[in-house]
């Protein structure tokens, strides 16, 4: 099963507010179940590393590929803030870790904070990696715009 196929994506601008192709709860994080939510960062992770889909990752093994992909961001740029993000969606993976079948409603708040967290370090890559974007100016009038 492709996760990419199952679950949406976020739709939304990095200077607007994102919004979920999905309900919400009060608290602006996906209704999603535990399992979804695993499957949705794990998807998530999946275009940070470009290896396909993982085979049914518990939130231990979600949090050391956080881990691993944020290590390898530079520091100095989005992709450094999009490691900050990252760094948030493993500390909520090992925290719903810590509690295995404890408390499961926490544990499904710290998975959901995981899936915003995973969902705003990829908006924060994808803008990373976009083109820079120059004017073409011809006797002071902006013609286009291209990539250099």
């Amino acid at each position: 099963m492709n996760p990419s196929r199952v679950l949406p994506g976020i739709l939304g601008s990095p200077s607007g507010p994102p919004r979920w192709d999905v309900p919400v709860t009060g608290g602006k994080l996906p209704r999603f179940g535990y399992e979804r939510a695993l499957i949705y960062v794990a998807a998530e992770l999946c275009w940070w590393t470009g290896q396909g889909p993982l085979d049914d990752p518990g939130p231990g093994e979600l949090a050391d590929l956080c881990a691993r992909v944020n290590a390898s961001l530079p520091s100095d740029s989005l992709d450094g803030i999009a490691g900050e993000a990252l760094a948030s969606c493993e500390e909520h993976l090992r925290a719903a870790d810590r509690l295995r079948g404890a408390a499961p409603a926490i544990r499904l708040y710290q998975v959901r904070s995981a899936c915003a967290a995973a969902a705003l370090a990829r908006l924060l890559g994808v803008s990373a990696r976009a083109a820079p974007r120059a004017p073409q100016v011809i006797d002071g009038l902006v013609l286009s715009f291209s990539t250099n």
